[in-house]
């Protein structure tokens, strides 16, 4: 169904956990393992996998970019005094200045600073580069990943009226591309962003500004990042509730995306939606 013949709106999603039933899987099979095949934590494997996925699927974590959360995790474990199993906090420190200070938080970047580093600098960003790696393998293994129930109906509607796609995520982009593309939805997005072309916020400040003059843009995310990323750079954000995917992708496609070509869509509108949003995950940080 076309709402009107030239609409001026731009759509961007993000991947895992959003369009793609993925996020649980990853965090469970790949991200995790990875984890504990450097780090071993032994008797406290399944209370470090319980931290784990806390953060990364039920926090205001959810969605962050990896080393982000590898850090948080981190700092939660000297928490919970059990620095036999982790990092000291003189080696967390050289990940946390990384995180702060590089270009884009990218394996490729992680490289350029662990062959500068020395010491315990070197030891912690050399396991970190290997988890990575490690994570980066297990993922290339899975199965492939559906797509939510709604989500390519809402998808294809958006390529019908002529509204640019694109996908903006913290996950490595080649593995989006090849996830987007086995799924059978890679063709309806004009361009896909991941963690190597930097943050979220900045990738949507860019594509505004690139975008014509008058253009409506809105974000669509599972996480508390996609939000504030919508929020820091003046755009729209519908949310994709964790646990009620389904019935958000059918929210967007009949009350969203109608108003959003209608010129009618505002943060007024979007505002009982967020509210869920908030319910389910902000008051839930690990």
């Amino acid at each position: 169904m076309r709402y009107q013949e030239e609409p001026e709106a731009v759509v961007v999603v993000d991947s895992d956990g959003c369009v793609l039933d993925s996020m649980e899987t990853k965090h469970r099979k790949a991200f995790f393992p990875a984890l504990d095949s450097v780090w071993c934590f032994g008797e406290f494997r399944d209370e470090a996998e319980e931290l784990w996925l806390g953060i990364n699927l039920y926090s205001g974590l959810r969605g962050a970019n990896r080393f982000l959360a590898l850090l948080a995790f981190f700092d939660v474990l000297r928490g919970m005094n059990r620095d036999e199993v982790g990092p000291s906090p003189r080696e967390s420190t050289a990940l946390k200045v990384w995180t702060e200070t590089a270009p884009a938080l990218s394996e490729a970047f992680l490289v350029e600073r662990y062959m500068k580093a020395s010491g315990d600098s070197r030891l912690l960003l050399g396991k970190t580069l290997e988890w990575t790696r490690e994570v980066n393998r297990i993922v290339g293994t899975l199965p492939e990943a559906p797509v939510f129930k709604g989500a390519s109906e809402a998808l294809e509607l958006v390529r019908q009226n002529a509204a640019p796609l694109y996908v903006v995520s913290s996950a490595n982009r080649k593995a989006i591309e090849t996830d987007w593309k086995i799924a059978g939805v890679g063709h309806l997005a004009k361009r896909i962003f991941g963690q190597e072309d930097g943050t979220k916020v900045k990738l949507l400040h860019r594509l505004y500004k690139e975008s014509p003059s008058g253009k409506r843009m809105i974000m669509v995310g599972d996480s508390p990042g996609d939000h504030e990323a919508a929020r820091e750079a003046g755009v729209l954000f519908f949310p994709i509730i964790p646990g009620n995917e389904e019935q958000s992708w059918l929210d967007f496609r009949k009350f969203i995306l109608p108003q959003l070509f209608g010129e009618g869509l505002c943060h007024a509108l979007l505002k009982p939606f967020v509210q869920r949003f908030e319910q389910v995950l902000y008051n839930r940080v690990s």
